[in-house]
């Protein structure tokens, strides 16, 4: 298993589960399918899978970007995915692959990098875990609970999350909404996501 498609997979996989509509663009001998959520975390991408084989021409993304109705992209964040970085340029000092050389001349901006990380569990030393006092992980089962994640997880990352995006998740068998409470004052927060063979470790606020 690739690890870092692994990642990949796990992070598009529970944007689909915060709420997407997939939208197909382009004519009939030139289709290509865009996923876009319909609210926070307001994310348009493209399947990885696919960017592998068909993102020789960037070009062509920025067109399809193009035919996207206003109410997915006025908010839009897109992922570009690391496939597309043989020929890169700089952008702010930085290194850019044409894809995002194109974006920028577009208007586009960079908000941040994203790093695939990983923990193989056997790799984990248990001696170092020490059990505090007067603390507890919680799951999140109640709307007074939600409140109270949403509200640390938005000041730990330091934007507004919808709380109406985790309502529907709270009883998901393959999510778990973690809250962290110390002397009975709720002090962090964290989302699991479950897919295949894969744990995805979301939302980590402090």
């Amino acid at each position: 298993m690739d690890i870092d498609q692994a990642n990949l997979n796990n992070l598009t996989g529970l944007w689909r589960k915060y709420g997407v509509q997939d939208i197909t663009l382009g004519s009939q001998s030139d289709v290509i399918k865009i996923s876009a959520n319909q609210h926070w975390p307001h994310r348009v991408w493209q399947p990885a899978a696919i960017l592998k084989t068909s993102l020789s021409d960037s070009n062509n993304l920025l067109g399809w970007l193009e035919q996207i109705p206003d109410v997915f992209i006025s908010q839009a964040t897109l992922p570009v995915w690391p496939f597309d970085v043989q020929n890169t340029t700089s952008i702010n000092g930085q290194n850019a692959s044409n894809l995002e050389q194109q974006l920028a001349l577009k208007g586009w901006q960079c908000a941040f990098e994203q790093t695939a990380m990983y923990l193989p569990i056997a790799d984990i030393d248990t001696q170092l875990v020490s059990k505090r006092d007067n603390f507890s992980i919680e799951q999140v089962s109640t709307s007074k609970q939600l409140k109270a994640w949403v509200n640390i997880a938005s000041e730990a990352f330091g934007y507004p999350i919808d709380q109406h995006v985790f309502e529907k998740l709270m009883h998901d068998p393959s999510i778990k909404i973690l809250l962290a409470v110390l002397d009975g004052e709720a002090v962090a927060t964290a989302l699991l996501y479950q897919d295949d063979a894969v744990i995805g470790l979301h939302q980590m606020g402090v």
